[in-house]
């Protein structure tokens, strides 16, 4: 296997942009769940950053949501509030009821909970905001934000007789139809949870209506449904239930509830000082293991990296050495030809029809018993013989050039194909030749498959061997 394959595998796979966003609201919500409302913020922001980062509203718009809620749980009303109202606008932009309800019923909620007096409060305006988050709610089909906004609603009414003594009849019948359809609603879909948060909502109604045995009934089935680490709840059951048990004269039930109420609370602390600890725990124990797959990382890299360094210095010890081999092919080709051209030659002079030494040797010994005239008229001869020999000689050289242009036109190589061969003989690459001659690599290579075929050959040793033999370099 190569490196980059080694490297590719060790690598952690990346994530869309899409999947860390969904993975860090998840994670997020789940941290709410356990009121961990510091990593359930930082989570949720994550997530923001990324979805603007990639340019994905919907996720931005959820994370505004996830942010606003965080804020309303630690009481921190005006930071909820800007991110209901972004929540608002990018649903309003992407025609996305579901969450346009959402953040209606986040904004419904904040209006629910400014009440100081009678002068002063937000309910007709947190009312408009319920009532469209339901029309929203019903328009996507979404049960949890229906029953979640006629349980404001409900909630909003009651707020508008706290100050009523004895409430007004037509907002406290209204608040309990609402309460009604809600509790009808969260039960068709299943979702309890949401009845444990209506229950809530029905508690303080029964107290505002002076119903105290219905009350306590209610906040008895609270605590029997709460879940066995469920200390909150009960904590706040117990509170309620403290609070109405004097007005019907039992003191001893308040009393025990009472301790009860206390030794929850002790609890709910202690619960989450165990929470936080183990979260401590879980965040280094991460972070080493982190840390441990960054350091196998590291040295598989570097192991990765020692490895291509000893595959490219055995790559140039082989080139090397080919290119050595090549070099001694052509000094050994060279050795022959001279071999062959001193064979020739001194074959040539050994042969007395081709020289005129055995003429002149004779000539010489008979010099003294000829007169001047036969003399000079003998050497005469041998010049004449000497100009045919030389005559001879480029006869010879014109029919070795005419036989090799005539095999040179049998392999058909155009005018073209024949520099690419004396470019490429010269040691220059594809890339090298096509700037040379101011065409493109392909062209270059289209023209050395040409080549190929026309000489018989199969690669470009072949190809300048078969150039040498009929003299194109």
């Amino acid at each position: 296997m190569c490196a980059w394959a080694v490297l590719w595998q060790c690598s952690p796979s990346p994530r869309s942009a899409d999947e860390k966003c969904e993975t860090l609201l998840s994670e997020s919500l789940s941290a709410a769940d356990r009121q961990d409302y510091d990593a359930a913020t930082g989570l949720a922001a994550q997530a923001l950053d990324a979805a603007r980062e990639a340019v994905l509203p919907r996720y931005e718009c959820r994370s505004h949501l996830t942010l606003a809620g965080a804020g309303i749980a630690t009481s921190r009303d005006s930071v909820a509030w800007m991110h209901a109202v972004d929540a608002e606008n990018l649903a309003l932009s992407g025609n996305w009821p579901d969450l346009l309800s959402q953040a209606l019923i986040i904004k419904a909620q904040i209006c629910s909970y400014v009440e100081v007096s009678p002068d002063f409060n937000r309910n007709d305006e947190g009312l408009g905001y319920a009532h469209e988050a339901l029309v929203q709610a019903h328009k996507a089909g979404n049960a949890e934000n229906e029953a979640n906004a006629m349980y404001i609603i409900s909630s909003l009414l009651t707020n508008k007789n706290r100050w009523n003594n004895p409430p007004e009849e037509t907002f406290y019948r209204e608040a309990g139809r609402y309460l009604d359809m809600a509790d009808s609603t969260a039960r068709a879909a299943g979702l309890e949870k949401l009845l444990r948060k209506g229950a809530q909502f029905r508690a303080r109604y029964y107290q505002q209506g002076g119903r105290w045995e219905e009350m306590v009934d209610l906040c008895n089935a609270i605590i029997d449904s709460c879940g066995d680490n469920d200390y909150l709840s009960r904590m706040q059951a117990y509170d309620r239930l403290m609070r109405v048990l004097p007005r019907l004269g039992r003191y001893d039930e308040m009393q025990l509830c009472y301790e009860r109420q206390n030794m929850y609370t002790q609890l709910y602390f202690r619960q989450k000082a165990d929470e936080t600890l183990q979260e401590i725990e879980t965040r280094y124990e991460t972070r080493e293991a982190k840390r441990q797959i960054e350091k196998r990382n590291l040295q598989i890299l570097i192991l990765s990296l020692f490895t291509l360094l000893l595959a490219a210095g055995a790559m140039l010890v082989l080139i090397c050495a080919r290119e050595v081999r090549r070099r001694n092919r052509e000094l050994e080709n060279v050795n022959a030809t001279k071999e062959q051209i001193i064979d020739f030659l001194s074959h040539d002079l050994r042969n007395p029809s081709n020289s005129q030494i055995e003429t002149i040797r004779n000539l010489s010994k008979q010099a003294a018993g000829l007169t001047p005239e036969e003399i000079r008229k003998h050497c005469d001869q041998i010049a004449r013989q000497a100009q045919t020999f030389n005559e001879d000689v480029a006869g010879y050289i014109g029919n070795l050039l005419v036989e090799r242009s005539r095999e040179i036109a049998n392999v058909g190589l155009t005018h073209r194909e024949i520099e690419i061969v004396q470019l490429c003989a010269e040691g220059l690459s594809s890339s090298e030749i096509a700037e040379k001659l101011f065409v493109s690599v392909h062209t270059v290579s289209r023209h050395r498959q040409n080549i190929y075929m026309k000489m018989g050959v199969k690669n470009v040793t072949d190809m300048i061997r078969r150039a040498r033999e009929l003299g194109l370099i």
